[in-house]
């Protein structure tokens, strides 16, 4: 009797989320294929060679520039960005570049800028860097980054670069392969909410019935090799 129940709960359990342990295993198999290195577009970026840092050539009194921004900085750094000696000057308000010769604010950094980042910072294998565009709001999903960030797609058009239109810095590489795995993530963990929660109610109970499944089976695997009927 009690083996009857288990084996109607075991057939019950394995029609209702049968397919979502499938859907488990296909996408986790799909998990173990690639490294996380390629799914984050890291095999495309190249180290950017901005120059060689002259100290001669940084003015210190250009700092005074900061207080334009109305904020007082807690870290300077003096650094190079695209052949030129720069500030990069970090507080409550953010950071911004500041050119350490002239003491002109640099940020937000230009659309040109931001495209001869993009070309520099990523190989040939992401193609042709097409126009930049800002985003100032309402950034994609696939970016959670600060804002502006200026975004570069690459022809064609699988590949897209997040440059920080503060700083210039190469945030993020975004591929077709990162799309890809991102949407499989989402359905592997029942993301219903699109906040990368990874303790829903959804996925509590699916693995709670998928454990039950695994039990149920194992105990009616045991008694079949017991009774020497698992292999008849």
């Amino acid at each position: 009797m009690a083996q009857a129940k288990i084996v109607r709960l075991h057939k019950i359990v394995g029609l209702v989320f049968g397919i979502q342990l499938v859907f488990w295993t296909l996408s986790g198999l799909f998990f173990t294929l690639f490294p996380i290195e390629q799914v984050r577009g890291e095999n495309l970026r190249i180290e950017i060679d901005h120059g060689e840092l002259d100290m001669a050539a940084a003015n210190i009194s250009t700092l005074h520039k900061y207080s334009d921004l109305d904020a007082r900085p807690d870290a300077a750094e003096l650094k190079m960005f695209l052949g030129t000696p720069v500030w990069k000057l970090s507080g409550e308000e953010g950071t911004h570049l500041i050119d350490a010769q002239t003491g002109e604010t640099l940020s937000p950094i230009s659309k040109q800028s931001a495209l001869e980042i993009a070309t520099l910072g990523m190989s040939g294998k992401a193609g042709t860097p097409g126009e930049p565009w800002l985003i100032e709001g309402n950034a994609p999903r696939e970016y959670t980054g600060p804002l502006p960030v200026w975004a570069v797609d690459f022809e064609p058009g699988t590949v897209r670069a997040y440059i920080d239109g503060q700083t210039g810095e190469l945030r993020t590489v975004r591929t077709r392969l990162w799309r890809t795995f991102d949407a499989l993530w989402r359905f592997h963990i029942m993301d219903v909410t699109g906040a990368n929660r990874i303790d829903s109610w959804w996925l509590k109970i699916a693995a709670f019935f998928g454990l039950t499944l695994a039990l149920s089976g194992l105990v009616l695997g045991i008694d079949a090799l017991r009774k020497g009927r698992a292999f008849k």
